[in-house]
């Protein structure tokens, strides 16, 4: 599922047991090396055109994602839920 910023900082507070301002950073620092979206949206929507297994490409050149990146582009998955797209930035 797509994330919005209040459901990364809720899913990184009760499945890693990081503060707000813990996973703020690190979805900060994914984002500067480029392997994740900006990590302040509303959105919790992908437009119809987004590219996941282009995503996922360029996870393979991150050395703590490439087998997990692997394994998914190998995997047959379908586009997520629809969200609510608000317009600002992409989901996380």
């Amino acid at each position: 599922r797509a994330l919005n910023t209040a459901m990364l900082l809720q899913l990184a507070s009760a499945r890693a047991g990081l503060e707000p301002q813990e996973a703020l950073g690190a979805a900060q620092d994914l984002y500067m090396m480029r392997a994740a979206n900006y990590p302040r949206t509303e959105t919790d929507e992908y437009p119809p055109d987004f590219d996941f297994k282009a995503v996922l490409r360029s996870l393979e050149g991150i050395p703590d994602c490439a087998e997990r990146a692997r394994r998914l582009l190998g995997a047959d998955f379908g586009n997520p839920p629809t969200g609510s797209g608000q317009g600002d930035h992409e989901p996380i």
